[in-house]
């Protein structure tokens, strides 16, 4: 508590660390923009897309000790596995889930389209990713067009503005938790996590970021 001017204020020390590019005048003029369509979209029709690398050599960044001693911990040094698991977020759920065994690609995101999400698109949805050159790939609009949905690339600098990227966040801190060591235990505790995230939560992540249900 500190006093200041004979009032007593109850202050948090926290810090929101934003891109400093969403100063400059042509990102911002953008931002503004898409704010302005948030409003007025149907969050219903939004599709979010994001993938995360993860591995079985995952562990929590961070421990407690004595004053004195170290926190020590262990993982594999020389051998382990990664994978990349994609999903999309719509307004109260996570959708078309799905995990590739390398570094996403350009074939492998068409193959995600055609074989998981678009099964699931409806005429009218937007599909928004970021623009990993991956997503970018010839083909790619045409897939998705092809369900009667279309594509929107999320502005430069501007993760704060796709809620799934604070899913993400949450289901890697959840793996270096649990620390699993083989591919098949990762993908396995990754299909649990998901239903970790209800419908209540995923409808507060899109209004923490701007989108307001219809």
């Amino acid at each position: 508590m500190i006093s200041l001017l004979g009032t007593n204020w109850a202050i948090a020390i926290k810090k929101t660390l934003v891109a400093s590019e969403q100063l400059r005048e042509d990102v911002a003029r953008a931002r503004e923009q898409w704010q302005t369509w948030q409003q007025t979209c149907d969050l219903s029709q939004l599709v979010f897309l994001d993938e995360a690398g993860v591995s079985t050599d995952m562990i929590r960044r961070y421990g407690r000790a004595f004053s004195g001693a170290r926190c020590r911990d262990a993982a594999p040094a020389g051998h382990w596995q990664t994978l990349t698991f994609i999903a999309g977020f719509r307004a109260g759920r996570l959708t078309a889930p799905w995990c590739l065994d390398q570094a996403m690609t350009g074939e492998g995101f068409k193959e995600y389209l055609r074989s998981q999400l678009g099964p699931t698109l409806k005429p009218g949805d937007i599909v928004i990713c970021d623009n990993l050159s991956a997503h970018k790939v010839a083909e790619v609009r045409a897939i998705i067009e092809a369900h009667g949905a279309a594509i929107k690339y999320l502005l430069p600098y501007s993760l704060d503005l796709n809620p799934i990227e604070q899913v993400f966040a949450k289901l890697k801190a959840l793996l270096r938790q649990a620390a699993e060591r083989s591919y098949d235990k990762l993908w396995q505790f990754i299909g649990e996590l998901l239903d970790k995230f209800q419908a209540d939560e995923c409808l507060n992540l899109s209004r923490y970021s701007g989108y307001v249900p219809m």
